[in-house]
């Protein structure tokens, strides 16, 4: 069950805008910037959309709340005009908080273009924050390959097997077929309203799916895959399946750039996290990859082969049933007990 924040008439633009400002109103700074953002993406041409993107950008530039600017790019980061850019390229550029560097650079890696690749590899140089730093840098490599920009050779997460990557071999025990399945969404999902259409290729159809274990993937592919000869590219998107819901989502990206006479392939979480790596070739106008799953903490070992040609897909592979990586566990953080008072205590 969801909860609606605000009175019917707070609940607008001007009430937003308001409620940002500091005036009376019964919304929570988090309320007005989701009814902005909610706005600024669905009608950017328009007055109203066009005056809360005005105000999402003002609030990442002069709002005193860190979280609340962090939020404000984040909206941003769906909205295309030049008001967005220009305020992620800012807080790129000058923002000292890394929570906000890494929500400007999402969206740059959504909203830019190819001299925003440089910007993003600059701001992941200059993080102080891990987080940001890798952030910046992910959202630098989806952007080149979303525009064809040449990529950071530099950049370690686009190293394959065969140099020093480190891949997770699936053994011959506990080991699952990853199958082809008829999904009848997947014939709708090419011209899903998804919030990231920038991570889908130019044209892109509904191709198929496949099953690994209890998850589904609707494939996504554009019609043409030879130019990805040419230049770094999005080969494909898998697509998530929310059941419940009857709706997609993005939840693999597949990248590739040319690498001698084949392709090296990358493929990357939204945020642009590396799961697979790997390497592929085009002949006579048949795209083949096969990728092997990267070596990071929660991650199960795979080995998946897909060919398509002429608009059919066939998959191949298998993956492990258990965790081959272990997950990260958080470091317990103790208690330093405060002897100037009865009960007194601080952590670290």
């Amino acid at each position: 069950m969801s909860v609606i924040i605000g009175s019917r008439k707070d609940r607008t633009v001007s009430g937003a805008i308001a409620a940002l400002a500091g005036k009376p109103t019964t919304l929570t700074p988090g309320a007005a910037i989701a009814i902005l953002a909610e706005a600024a993406a669905t009608a950017p041409d328009k007055v109203a959309g066009r005056r809360a993107t005005t105000a999402l950008a003002k609030v990442v530039s002069d709002h005193d709340e860190p979280q609340v600017r962090v939020a404000a790019a984040k909206g941003l980061g769906q909205v295309q005009s030049s008001t967005s850019v220009r305020a992620l390229r800012k807080a790129a550029d000058h923002a000292q908080d890394g929570q906000l560097v890494a929500a400007a650079s999402a969206g740059l890696s959504n909203l830019g273009v190819r001299a925003d690749v440089r910007r993003l590899r600059a701001a992941s140089d200059r993080a102080e924050w891990p987080h940001a730093g890798v952030q910046a840098a992910a959202s630098a490599r989806m952007l080149a390959h979303r525009v064809g920009a040449a990529v950071d050779p530099a950049d370690p997460a686009q190293e394959l097997p065969g140099e020093s990557a480190q891949v997770l071999p699936v053994t011959a025990r506990l080991k699952t077929r990853i199958k082809p399945v008829e999904l009848p969404v997947a014939r709708k999902a090419a011209t899903a309203d998804l919030p990231w259409r920038s991570l889908v290729p130019d044209g892109a159809a509904a191709v198929g799916a496949f099953s690994c274990g209890d998850r589904t993937h609707v494939v996504l592919a554009g019609k043409d895959a030879t130019k990805l000869l040419s230049a770094p590219g999005i080969a494909g998107t898998l697509l998530g399946v929310n059941e419940s819901m009857g709706t997609t989502f993005v939840r693999w990206v597949v990248l590739t750039r040319p690498d001698g006479d084949g392709l090296a392939v990358t493929v990357t979480r939204p945020t642009g996290e590396v799961g697979f790596v790997g390497r592929g070739t085009i002949v006579d106008g048949v795209l083949s990859v096969t990728v092997d799953a990267v070596d990071t903490p929660g991650a199960t070992a795979a080995h998946v082969t897909v060919s398509l040609a002429k608009g059919k897909l066939e998959v191949d592979g298998r993956t492990e049933k258990a965790i081959t990586s272990p997950r990260r566990q958080p470091v317990p953080v103790p208690l330093q007990f405060d002897a100037s008072g009865p009960g007194a205590a601080r952590v670290g």
